[in-house]
């Protein structure tokens, strides 16, 4: 603002005291604009005040507007919390009930378990050793489900089935179908069926030999005394393969365990692997009524078939065979050696807790 007034120049004294009043009340104003700038800030403050407050107002009201769209599902996953065990371990004659999803698992008496949950929402149970009875829909567009004994992997089509690790694996079908992996082969195991090892040693039988035809020959007819005719002997009865017997071993196992232990000791004293698999069988069978003669199955299987397919299986059985007969330092002596052996073993947890 200037501090020039314009002011004509008065002609008389009326004028005179016209111009000076006007004059005085323009400074007067002036005045007071100056007291005006001094006390009020600047504009352009206020408008950057102004444009940074919408700014933060403009951001909130994007930030609600992103959370308010953020879709149900979401919301409701950050806020859930899997319930699921990862572990189900269940002493020697109590049992364990849990859900996993639309699966209802048993855990069976002294059973190890461990519950797995994939990113695509399936289900893997590692079993460890024991027994789980899975009562499981039928899958469709469901997640998949498979249950890992060793070295076998059952995937789940609908169904109820078990699945045994003591320490051989064995899937049972009560209803619907299974898919069994196991190295040797994949099988489909339907109602009322079950699976056991011993099918991935079974050998396709060698085709009868054929015959020649034989060229016809002519047969004198002149009656000739009837020579004295021996009775024919009675046909030998041919003795069931290995594989058979096992078969019918396995079978005797849940109704006369002490006829399966014979016939499991039977065919343990052949070769080959339904030897190994029978002696492995039947220290898993007496482990309970005779933890002498099962650790002598174990050691024996441990000396004949060090590089069957059970071996660590049947290390692991050994160890706790020890631990339940009291014989820590040996068990712990066992537990380092199966470490060594098996570093990432089945049971290498277990081991080193054992060991520690």
């Amino acid at each position: 603002m200037s501090d020039r007034i314009p002011v004509d120049p008065p002609t008389s004294d009326t004028r005179r005291e016209r111009v000076e009043r006007a004059v005085f009340a323009q400074l007067q104003t002036m005045r007071m604009a100056d007291r005006l700038d001094a006390v009020v800030p600047a504009a352009k403050p206020r408008r950057a005040w102004l444009f940074a407050g919408m700014g933060a107002l403009a951001a909130a009201t994007v930030a609600v507007i992103i959370f308010a769209i953020r879709p149900p599902a979401e919301t409701a996953a950050a806020e859930h919390t899997d319930t699921t065990p990862s572990r189900v371990v269940t002493p020697v004659g109590g049992t364990s009930q849990f859900t996993v999803g639309d699966a209802v698992i048993i855990a069976t008496s002294d059973t190890n378990v461990e519950v797995k949950r994939g990113a695509d929402g399936g289900t893997t149970l590692v079993v460890a050793r024991g027994s789980v009875d899975c009562d499981v829909p039928p899958r469709g567009n469901r997640p998949p489900f498979h249950v890992i004994a060793g070295e076998v992997s059952v995937e789940v089509v609908g169904t109820r089935f078990t699945v045994t690790r003591t320490p051989a694996a064995r899937v049972d079908v009560a209803r619907g179908k299974v898919r069994v992996k196991a190295p040797g082969g994949t099988w489909l195991v339907g109602a009322g069926e079950s699976w056991t090892p011993q099918v991935t040693a079974l050998k396709t039988e060698e085709p009868a030999p054929m015959i020649e035809p034989i060229e016809p020959i002519e047969i004198d007819q002149t009656p000739a005394a009837a020579p004295a005719v021996a009775p024919a002997p009675a046909p030998a009865v041919a003795a069931p393969s290995p594989h058979a017997a096992y078969q019918a071993a396995v079978r005797l196992a849940s109704t006369d365990p002490a006829r399966a232990a014979k016939a499991y000791r039977a065919i343990a004293n052949g070769k080959g692997a339904d030897a190994a698999l029978a002696l492995m069988d039947l220290a898993s069978l007496v482990e309970k009524t005779d933890r002498d003669g099962a650790l002598a199955a174990c050691d024996e299987y441990l000396r004949r078939f060090a590089h069957g397919a059970n071996v660590e299986d049947v290390t692991w059985l050994r160890i706790d065979l020890l631990r339940t007969a009291g014989r820590r330092d040996e068990a712990r002596a066992a537990a380092v050696e199966y470490l060594r052996q098996f570093p990432n073993g089945t049971f290498a947890g277990d081991a080193a807790r054992m060991r520690d």
